[in-house]
Parts: structure tokens; C-alpha cells; sequence
């Protein structure tokens, strides 16, 4: 293990974590020799380390420390991905590694426009797991680049945005046209018996055409999706108090 080079590691880490297969052995032997070479391995070895032991769950304190003292090196070179991997793994472990968080918080804004949905939303919600409402900026500009990929949001993305959202009391307003747009694409994904009674609340709130109604049930019976109830009566209590912040 000690000859092995820094993309091999990379790439033997991410093929075990990619198939879901967490042998402890392989993963303590991997660890010693990525910590020697930590400054060896390229962006995008980085990342997918970093990804690839947090997505087995297999917490190797010492190595993402080094990653993250590594990464710091490298910022300039990580692609859109690459970030959200990075933000996710270390807010899966719980690991603040501030120096690290406020460095993505500058570097990412430069290829944020590149962002998937699904990194938006994993990225939004490491920073709110991490720092609530902190790097406010950072969240306002991940909120505005997300605006226009609402349509490509999972019913996951969307949960875990809104959880990011609400956490960070960061007003979904400000990143989205209109609350009742998120709340609808919400609802399109979420098959949950309970979104029938919400539905009910988001037409008092906001006057949805029948058309977008018959969509709404069209897309939950399609979907196998099952969100927490929870986040239903949250996003409703989001959209009241933004209606009652445009009548005031």
C-alpha cells in the first residue's frame, strides 16, 4: 500500500464506495498512504476520497483532516461536483473544518452557475448542517442559482433545500420567483397521502389554476417518492409568513 500512488487510492476508494461495499480493512489501509500523499493527489482525487469515505460512512478523523489541508491547495482547480462532494462529505461526518468551509463559501461562487440541482441542494444543506446562518452570502447566491433549475429538483433535493432554507432563515423568497412556484414543484414530487391537505392550504394561499391541480395529482400518482410530513407543514408555514410579508 505504501507504493501505491495518490489516483489509485482515489480510484479504489471511490469503486468501493460507488458499489456500497465498506470493507473496514481495505479502508484503514487505503488511509495511512492517502494522508502521506495527501499533497500529491490531483482535484479531483480529493474530492472523490473525501466522498467516498463519507458516502461508506466510515469515519477516519486523521484523513479527512489532511484532505481537507490538502484541498485547501487546490480550491481553484475543483469543479461544480467536486465541491458538492467535499461540502457533503465533511457535513456528513460532522466535521466543521472552518477553514476549509469559508474557502468553498469563496471559491464555489465562481462555477456556481454550473451547479447541478442536486449539488445546490447538497451543498445548501452541508452549510446549514455545519453553520447555521452563517456565510449568508454564500446561501443567498445558492438560492438564486437554483432559481432557474427548480424544474430539475428531485423531491429529495427539494426537501433537503427547504430544510437548508428554513435552518439558515434564509428566506426562500429571495432565491425563488415566487413561493408558490416551489411549493408547486413540491407537491409534483411528493406522492405523500398528507400533500392532499396541504394542497387545500396552498390553494387559500396562492390561486393555483385547475390545470396545475390536475398536475399535481398526475405526478404524485406516477411517484414512489415518500418525503417526511414534517417538511409539508413547514413549507406551508414558510409561504404564509412570505404572503404575510408582501400584504403587510
Amino acid at each position: 500500500m505504501s507504493q501505491m500512488e495518490s489516483q489509485s487510492i482515489s480510484n479504489i476508494s471511490w469503486s468501493w464506495a460507488t458499489l456500497a461495499l465498506c470493507y473496514e480493512p481495505l479502508l484503514n489501509a487505503l488511509s495511512a498512504p492517502a494522508i502521506s500523499k495527501r499533497h500529491t493527489f490531483a482535484a479531483p482525487g480529493l474530492a472523490n476520497t473525501s466522498w467516498s469515505y463519507a458516502a461508506l460512512g466510515f469515519s477516519n478523523i486523521p484523513l479527512m483532516d489532511a484532505l481537507a489541508e490538502a484541498a485547501l491547495r487546490r480550491l481553484s482547480e475543483y469543479s461544480a461536483q467536486a465541491f458538492a462532494n467535499t461540502a457533503w462529505a465533511y457535513a456528513r461526518f460532522n466535521l466543521k473544518s472552518p477553514l476549509l468551509r469559508q474557502a468553498i463559501a469563496s471559491e464555489a461562487l465562481r462555477p456556481l452557475h454550473e451547479f447541478e440541482a442536486q449539488n445546490l441542494a447538497n451543498t445548501a444543506w452541508s452549510f446549514a448542517v455545519l453553520a447555521k446562518q452563517s456565510h449568508m452570502p454564500f446561501m443567498d447566491a445558492i438560492a438564486v442559482a437554483a432559481r432557474p433549475k427548480l424544474p430539475n429538483f428531485s423531491a429529495q433535493s427539494l426537501a433537503n433545500f427547504v430544510w437548508a432554507c428554513d435552518s439558515s432563515r434564509l428566506p426562500l423568497a429571495e432565491g425563488f420567483e415566487s413561493q408558490a412556484a416551489f411549493s408547486r414543484q413540491f407537491l409534483l414530487r411528493s406522492p405523500d397521502a398528507e400533500a392532499v391537505n396541504w394542497l387545500d392550504f396552498g390553494n387559500a394561499t396562492f390561486p393555483w389554476s385547475e390545470r396545475q391541480v390536475d398536475e399535481v395529482h398526475l405526478f404524485r400518482s406516477s411517484l414512489n417518492t415518500v418525503l417526511l410530513v414534517p417538511l409539508l407543514s413547514r413549507l406551508a408555514a414558510l409561504c404564509a409568513d412570505s404572503a404575510h410579508r408582501r400584504l403587510a
